[in-house]
């Protein structure tokens, strides 16, 4: 009986350690099968393909909320445009007196006593005082160096405040946002189109005011047709090609996203869950400052 009952026991157990291996194996093939679907659906039906904003669509609206990122910096954009304008006017006027300087050296092409000009008593000037010629341009290289340095900075700074509202404001959304946007799409908003915003009102600001100083200031108004036509279709290029790489980089980084992170849901459900908003903003700060 005792044979007969151990017998019963020892066999209830085997059953039940193959049942439960039965079910944490039908349990793990289920779970990778359900992943293997899930990453096969995510990879195959990427589109990066969006409708592209024309700048014709864009209303004055939109436009001053653009140019009102910039405004907590407009005293640094504005300091990096008076640089502009001095190291323009230096660079735009040297050729011309530094041609008026080489004709005082020349016999024949000196001009009279009563035919001076003001950039030729400005050339005289510098011929007797040469070290104030390296002065200038001394002048103009640092304006230009000032320049750049304040453009620079507030676009960073510009950027810097954006990516932050953004990273906000994605916090703040519910969970079927995450469904409705593509994560890649999401980072992407958050590292490249945020530089592009934020450069189109201080970098592309400074150099769009220094080609038209340079075109009011220069002979430029002369244009070969060819050449219009060369640019026209080469800023068109440029721009669809701009939006494709727009597009790649949503998807790289939608793909990476997969890669290196088993759901989204994995980061955004335990925020959600255990109320850590404030947390992740001052985590986020703190690694942007």
């Amino acid at each position: 009986l005792c044979r007969i009952s151990c017998f019963h026991i020892a066999q209830s157990r085997s059953i039940t350690s193959r049942s439960s291996c039965t079910t944490e194996l039908i349990h793990k093939e289920c779970k990778f099968l359900i992943l293997n679907i899930t990453w096969h659906f995510l990879v195959t039906t990427v589109e990066t393909k969006r409708a592209s904003v024309k700048l014709k669509n864009a209303s004055l609206k939109d436009l001053k909320a653009i140019f009102a990122l910039a405004g907590p910096y407009k005293w640094r954009i504005l300091l990096g445009l008076s640089f502009l304008g001095v190291s323009s006017s230096i660079f735009l006027l040297t050729p011309r007196v530094l041609g008026k300087l080489i004709d005082e050296f020349d016999e024949a092409k000196r001009a009279e006593p009563g035919q001076e000009d003001a950039t030729l008593k400005i050339a005289k000037f510098f011929k007797d005082n040469p070290i104030a010629l390296v002065g200038v341009l001394l002048l103009g290289g640092a304006a230009i160096t000032a320049r750049v340095y304040c453009m620079h900075t507030a676009g960073q700074l510009i950027i810097n405040d954006l990516r932050k509202n953004v990273f906000n404001a994605v916090l703040r959304q519910d969970i079927a946002f995450f469904d409705k946007n593509r994560v890649g799409e999401i980072v992407s908003r958050l590292s490249t189109d945020a530089l592009i915003v934020g450069y189109s009102v201080s970098m592309n600001l400074s150099d769009g005011a220094r080609a038209l100083l340079t075109c009011l200031g220069s002979v430029m108004f002369v244009v070969i047709p060819i050449m219009v036509g060369t640019f026209a279709v080469f800023g068109k290029l440029q721009r669809k090609y701009t939006l494709q790489m727009q597009e790649a980089v949503a998807g790289a980084n939608q793909v990476g996203k997969i890669l290196f992170s088993a759901s989204k849901y994995n980061y955004f459900l335990p925020i959600k869950g255990y109320s850590t908003l404030d947390r992740e903003k001052r985590d986020v700060q703190d690694a942007a400052s």
